[in-house]
C-alpha cells in the first residue's frame, strides 16, 4: 500500500510540475529590462484607460487596496481617461433578489466599494458582466444593471431614466451580447462583449435575447467581424470578461498545491495529500470540462470565432479578467491583457507569446498618445493602497500607419446622378420552375420576384439632409444597416435579398440542398408588402414607419460598409427608437423605447402604463393582414406624458409576414411538427386557426391585453370595419409597382375586404382565447388587489394604488 501511494505521489509530482503556475514574477527572456523601454517624452499623452477585473470580494475590514489606489490615482485624472471593470463585480453568486436580505447587502456592499471608486471620475466608466454576475441568471444579470446604472446616476444628480442625462454604465445592455461599441476619441474605441452571453445554456434561459438586436452566436460573430473591419483604422480595445489566453487555471496551468492538496481548494486548511485525485481533477479541467475554461469546446468556439475576425482585419487590443492575476501576451499580432486581480489572486505561469505574469493583486492601464502608440502598464499596490509599484511596462501598438491612395473605390455608378434605376428585387436569380416543384415547395410569390422593377436611388448624402452609418445589423434572415440623420434620428436599410447562412444552422448553412430549398422558401414573403401598410394603418390609428423600397450605390457616404451594403436593393424606413418630436411620426414621441425596457418601468412604477386600447387595434391589424410574427421584439413603445402618468403606445416594426404565401406539400406537411411552423400558411380571406394565428404572440397579448373587456374590443373592432374602406385598401396598393400589383394584388385586396367583414367574429374568437385565463400583474410600489365574485359568476380583480 505505502508503495502505491508513492507511486502516485511521484506520478502527481511528474505531471505537475511541467504545467505549475506560481504567483512569482515572470518576465520573458526578451523582458528582463523593461524598465528601460518608456514612450517618448515628446509625445502628448492623450488617453489612459483603467483596466480592473474581478474585484467583486471584499475583505472582511473591508478595504480593498486595489481600490484605494485606484481611487486615489482617478482623483488626479481628467476627463481624458476612462475605467473598465471587466466582469465577476460580485462574488460569488452576483446580485441576488431583495428576498435574500443578508447575500443582497453583501452583494451591494461589494458592489457599491467598485463605484464608490469611481463616484467622483469624470471619465468613461464601464461596467461588463462575467460569469459570477450571470450566477443568479440573466434576471440576476439585469438586476446588477439596474442597480449599478441607478447608483450612479444617482451619484450624479440623475434620478430619472427618462431624463436625457441619464447614462449607461452596464455594458452590452440589459444582458445581451454586444458588440456596443463606445468611442471615446476620433482614434480609440471600445467594443465590450458579454462573454458569458455566448458560454450561457441558453436552453435554461429561454428569454435570452428578447429586445436584443443580435439572437444568435452566429449573427453575432458576423456583427463582430464587420465592427472590426470598420474600426480597423483605430486603436481598438475589445473588453470581455472571458481572455482569449491566460496561463493560470482557466488556461490548464495549476500550482502544485492543486496537484497534491486538492482539498484547499475547498477549505484553506485541509491538508491532506490526494496526489493522484488532485492531479485527475486537474486534468480534467485542463481538458475542458468546465465551460469557464480556455479548453472547453464551447469557450474555444467563441474565440476562434473572435480571433478569426480580429486576425483578418487588423490588430487588436484584449482586455480581460477572469484569471486571478496580471498578464501580457501577444500571439499572431493581437494583444491580450488579462488584469483579472482586483480581489482575488490566483497561480499563473508562461506560455507561448506570454510577455510578463503575475499572481498578486492589482490593476492595468493602457496610455494612448497622439501619435496612435499605446503602452500597457501593470500596477501592483502595498496593503493598504497608498502607494503601488508598476512592475511591467511595455509598448502594445505603434503609431499610426501613415494612410495610402490605394485603389480608388467603384463610385461610377453613383456619379452617374441617376433618379431611378431597373433592377431585379434581389441579387439571386429567379428562375421558372415546373408544376412538380410547384406541387412540392410551392408557387409563392416567385413571379413577383422575376424580372426587374425601377426603383429610386438613395442618395446617402442628401437624404433627410445626410445620414451616417452607425452600426451593421440584422435579424436572423436579414442584413441591415442603422443610419443617423443630422437631428440624431435613426433609420435602417433592410436588403431584401435573405441571408440562408443565418437561418439555417451548421452543417444545413453549408449544404446546397438545403440552402436551395431555404431560398425558394424566402419567395413566400411579398416584398413590396411593407408599402401598402402605411396607408391601411393610418386609417384605423396604428403607428406605422414609412418605408420606401430604393436602390443603393456605392458611394463615399456608405465609407467601409460598401463592399457589404452597395449594390443592391433595400427597404429604407425609420427606426422606432428615441426621439420622433414634431416630425408626426410615432405619434411624435419623444421617447420610444423596447418591450422589455417598457415592462421594466410599469413593474417597477404603477404611474407608466399601457394603453391597451392602442394595443387592440395594432393586435385585429395584425390578424387583417396576417402578419403572424409579432414576438415581443417586433413591438417598440411610443410614451406620452399626461401630468405624472406615462402611458405607452405600440409601434409595430418589421411587416415583412404581411400577406404571406407558405403554400406547397412540404410545408403542408412540416406545419404537423412544431408549432412554429404551424404559423406558416397561405393568406386568405378566413383565419383557419386563431390559436396558430397568433402563437408568436401569446405571450405578448397576455402581458398587454389583461384589462379589455369584449365590449372595449368589440368598439375597436367597430371602429375599424368603419374606416378601412374599400377605397382606402384598393388606395394602399396603388403604392406597389403596376406589375406586381396585376400580379398578386387581386387576391389579396379580395382576402383583406373579406377579414375586415368580419373583422367582429375574428375579434371575439381572439378575446375567448385570451379570456380563459387572464394574467394580473402588480408593480414593485404598495397596491391593494381586489377579488370580487359577481352575480352573474363573473370574477372581477381590480388593483388600487396605495398612497405613501
Amino acid at each position: 500500500m505505502q508503495q502505491f501511494i508513492r507511486l502516485l505521489l511521484i506520478m502527481g509530482v511528474a505531471v505537475a510540475l511541467p504545467s505549475c503556475a506560481n504567483y512569482k514574477l515572470h518576465y520573458a527572456g526578451t523582458e528582463q529590462n523593461w524598465k528601460e523601454d518608456h514612450p517618448d517624452p515628446d509625445l502628448k499623452r492623450t488617453h489612459t484607460m483603467y483596466l480592473v477585473g474581478d474585484a467583486g470580494y471584499l475583505p472582511e475590514k473591508g478595504v480593498n487596496p486595489v481600490l484605494v489606489h485606484l481611487k486615489k490615482e482617478l482623483a488626479q485624472e481628467k476627463k481624458a481617461a476612462s475605467v473598465l471593470f471587466l466582469g465577476d463585480n460580485i462574488y460569488p453568486h452576483g446580485m441576488p433578489r431583495k428576498s435574500e436580505p443578508e447575500a443582497r447587502k453583501e452583494a451591494e456592499q461589494r458592489i457599491e466599494a467598485q463605484m464608490d471608486a469611481v463616484a467622483d471620475f469624470k471619465g468613461e466608466v464601464i461596467f461588463i458582466a462575467g460569469n459570477h454576475d450571470w450566477a443568479n441568471g440573466l434576471s440576476g444579470r439585469r438586476r446588477e444593471e439596474r442597480y449599478v446604472e441607478e447608483y450612479l446616476n444617482k451619484k450624479h444628480g440623475v434620478d430619472d431614466e427618462d431624463d436625457k442625462k441619464w447614462k449607461n454604465y452596464f455594458l452590452p445592455d440589459d444582458g445581451c451580447s454586444g458588440p456596443e461599441v463606445v468611442e471615446i476619441s476620433k482614434d480609440l474605441v471600445v467594443i465590450a462583449i458579454d462573454s458569458e452571453w455566448w458560454l450561457t445554456d441558453w436552453n435554461r434561459e429561454p428569454d435570452i435575447n428578447d429586445g436584443c438586436e443580435i439572437k444568435s452566436r452566429t449573427h453575432f460573430l458576423f456583427a463582430m467581424e464587420n465592427i472590426l473591419r470598420k474600426y480597423r483604422n483605430r486603436n481598438v480595445v475589445l473588453a470581455m470578461h472571458h481572455p482569449p489566453h491566460t496561463y493560470g487555471p482557466h488556461g490548464g496551468k495549476f500550482h502544485i498545491k492543486q496537484h497534491l492538496f486538492p482539498l484547499t481548494e475547498l477549505n484553506p486548511n485541509l491538508y491532506i495529500p490526494l496526489p493522484g485525485l488532485g492531479t485527475l481533477a486537474a486534468l480534467l479541467r485542463a481538458g475542458g470540462g468546465s465551460k469557464q475554461d480556455a479548453a472547453n469546446g464551447t469557450y474555444k468556439s467563441l474565440m476562434h470565432g473572435l480571433l478569426t475576425g480580429a486576425k483578418k482585419n487588423g490588430r487588436y487590443i484584449f482586455a480581460s479578467g477572469h484569471e486571478h492575476a496580471l498578464q501580457y501576451i501577444e500571439d499572431d499580432q493581437q494583444y491580450y491583457v488579462v488584469s483579472g486581480s482586483g480581489s482575488k489572486v490566483s497561480p499563473v505561469g508562461k506560455g507561448k507569446g506570454s510577455k510578463f505574469s503575475y499572481g498578486a493583486p492589482g490593476y492595468s492601464t493602457l496610455e494612448f498618445y497622439d501619435n496612435g502608440e499605446c503602452w500597457v502598464q501593470f500596477w501592483v499596490p502595498d496593503t493598504s493602497g497608498a502607494t503601488a509599484q508598476l512592475v511591467y511596462r511595455r509598448q502594445v501598438k505603434g503609431a499610426f500607419a501613415t494612410p495610402s491612395a490605394g485603389e480608388a473605390a467603384d463610385f461610377s455608378e453613383y456619379e452617374r446622378h441617376l433618379d431611378s434605376i431597373e433592377v431585379p428585387v434581389i441579387k439571386d436569380p429567379v428562375h421558372d420552375v415546373g408544376g412538380l416543384h410547384k406541387l412540392v415547395l410551392g408557387t409563392h410569390y416567385r413571379d413577383v420576384y422575376k424580372g426587374t422593377y425601377t426603383f429610386p436611388v438613395l442618395d446617402l448624402s442628401t437624404v433627410n439632409g445626410g445620414m451616417t452609418p452607425i452600426q451593421q445589423g440584422g435579424g436572423n434572415q436579414t442584413n441591415s444597416l442603422r443610419l443617423k440623420d443630422a437631428q440624431g434620428r435613426q433609420y435602417v436599410l433592410r436588403d431584401l435579398t435573405k441571408d440562408v447562412s443565418r437561418l439555417l444552422p451548421f452543417p444545413l448553412n453549408k449544404m446546397t440542398a438545403a440552402q436551395s430549398v431555404a431560398m425558394d422558401n424566402f419567395l413566400s414573403t411579398h416584398p413590396f408588402a411593407p408599402l401598402a401598410i402605411p396607408w391601411l394603418a393610418e386609417a384605423i390609428q396604428v403607428y406605422h414607419t414609412n418605408p420606401t423600397i430604393c436602390y443603393v450605390p456605392k458611394q463615399p457616404a456608405l465609407g467601409d460598409y460598401n463592399a457589404d451594403f452597395g449594390g443592391s436593393v433595400y427597404l429604407f424606413e425609420e427606426r422606432a427608437g428615441g426621439d420622433w418630436s414634431g416630425t408626426g411620426v410615432f405619434g411624435s414621441s419623444e421617447k420610444v423605447i423596447s418591450t422589455p425596457d417598457v415592462v421594466e418601468k410599469t413593474l417597477k412604477n404603477n404611474n407608466h402604463k399601457i394603453d391597451q386600447y392602442w394595443v387592440v387595434r395594432a393586435r385585429l391589424f395584425d390578424l387583417l393582414i396576417g402578419d403572424w410574427d409579432r414576438h415581443d421584439d417586433q413591438w417598440r413603445w411610443a410614451r406620452f406624458e399626461d401630468g405624472k402618468r406615462k402611458y405607452y403606445r405600440p409601434v409595430p416594426r418589421d411587416r415583412d409576414q404581411a400577406f404571406s404565401k407558405y403554400d406547397g406539400l412540404i410545408t403542408t406537411f412540416s406545419r404537423q411538427t412544431m408549432p412554429f411552423l404551424h404559423q406558416l400558411r397561405v393568406y386568405g380571406p378566413e383565419i383557419s386557426n386563431m390559436k396558430w394565428a397568433t402563437w408568436s404572440a401569446r405571450h405578448f397579448d397576455r402581458a398587454f391585453l389583461n384589462q379589455m373587456s369584449w365590449k372595449e374590443w368589440e368598439a375597436e373592432a367597430l371602429s375599424i370595419r368603419k374606416n378601412l374602406t374599400d377605397s382606402v385598401i384598393e388606395h394602399a396598393f396603388d403604392h406597389w409597382p403596376r406589375r406586381a400589383k396585376e400580379l398578386s394584388a387581386a387576391p389579396i385586396i379580395a382576402g383583406l375586404k373579406q377579414r375586415r367583414d368580419s373583422i367582429i367574429p375574428i375579434a371575439w374568437r381572439r378575446y375567448l382565447l385570451l379570456s380563459k385565463e387572464v394574467d394580473v400583474y402588480g408593480t414593485d410600489e404598495k397596491e391593494l388587489f381586489e377579488v370580487t365574485r359577481e352575480y352573474d359568476g363573473a370574477v372581477r380583480v381590480r388593483v388600487f394604488e396605495i398612497s405613501k
